[in-house]
């Protein structure tokens, strides 16, 4: 009986001994990959950054030097070229000392299953806003929801492309950036707008303007179609879009501009007209200049 503890124990310890050692092996792995990113990455780096000195701890390297070029684009030149070998870095400035600050980067899967369910979702919000725009009661004709499927392509679309602009730019200029999420929301239009993930630091100034011009351009001209379809489509029998909820809150200059040179007249819309109208609208204040707006960018 003694004997088979015995073994049993000593079985216990080479297991541990052995997975230790596979631990330590495959720490010192990672440990001369990341001295093996960092030797490729160097080239690079000294290229914009003269580094007089490097200091790590643990699995944090701090590169002391002079910036070469405007300390401002040091990251964006950096930036995607650190993000493919698995760093994120950014330059700090402390003590009278620019550093960049080396970090390794936390890895995250996109989920392309919350991407689709509130997309659904949002469909489906849009699609109930809009057959009440078109004079449908939704709690007492329920199968009459489809009516507003003109009005939820109408608001996806402007919506959608949008985002799908600024995507094709940050690929363009080589960021990793998710898929639009699309936000329901019990409004008006059944939707809070869209958004999209940035990953990593932006490569350039030049980068954050062209991401953030993309997005309006786009938006604008879908909306500018959409607004015209919907100038040439027939009055549904229906109130909803009074001159209290769209001629008090004010009408863009842009949709009265299209207005007007349709001949189109009256208070009322068209629900695909409107559609573009809150595009409209959410575009130019979008392009403040102010904060995370893409008129800031």
């Amino acid at each position: 009986m003694h004997k088979l503890v015995n073994e049993t124990l000593s079985c216990r310890n080479m297991n541990f001994k052995v997975n230790q050692e596979r631990k330590n092996h495959k720490n010192s792995d990672k440990k001369l990959n990341a001295e093996k990113s960092i030797s490729h990455l160097y080239p690079s780096i000294i290229r914009v950054f003269d580094v007089y000195e490097i200091q790590k701890y643990g699995e944090v390297l701090y590169l002391y030097g002079i910036p070469k070029i405007d300390y401002e684009n040091i990251e964006g030149e950096l930036g995607a070229q650190f993000h493919h070998f698995g760093f994120q870095c950014n330059l700090k400035y402390e003590l009278g000392e620019y550093f960049l600050l080396v970090v390794p980067q936390k890895m995250t899967t996109e989920n392309i299953w919350i991407i689709l369910v509130l997309f659904i979702v949002t469909f489906f919000t849009t699609m109930v806003c809009g057959a009440w725009l078109f004079g449908v009661e939704p709690l007492n004709e329920p199968l009459q929801l489809f009516k507003g499927l003109p009005f939820t392509l109408a608001i996806m679309a402007v919506l959608g492309s949008h985002e799908m602009a600024h995507y094709v730019m940050a690929k363009y200029h080589g960021m990793e950036v998710s898929l639009s999420y699309f936000i329901p929301f019990p409004t008006f239009i059944g939707t809070m707008g869209a958004g999209i993930h940035y990953k990593g630091t932006c490569p350039s100034r030049k980068a954050l303007f062209d991401i953030g011009i993309a997005g309006p351009l786009a938006g604008s001209l879908l909306s500018v179609a959409v607004t015209l379809i919907g100038f040439n489509l027939k009055l549904p029998s229906s109130k909803h879009l009074s001159d209290f909820l769209m001629f008090n809150i004010g009408l863009p200059p842009l949709f009265v501009f299209i207005q007007n040179l349709t001949g189109a007249k009256g208070g009322s819309l068209h629900p695909v007209a409107f559609a573009g109208c809150v595009r409209i609208l959410i575009t130019l204040l979008n392009l403040l200049p102010a904060s995370q707006l893409d008129g800031g960018h």
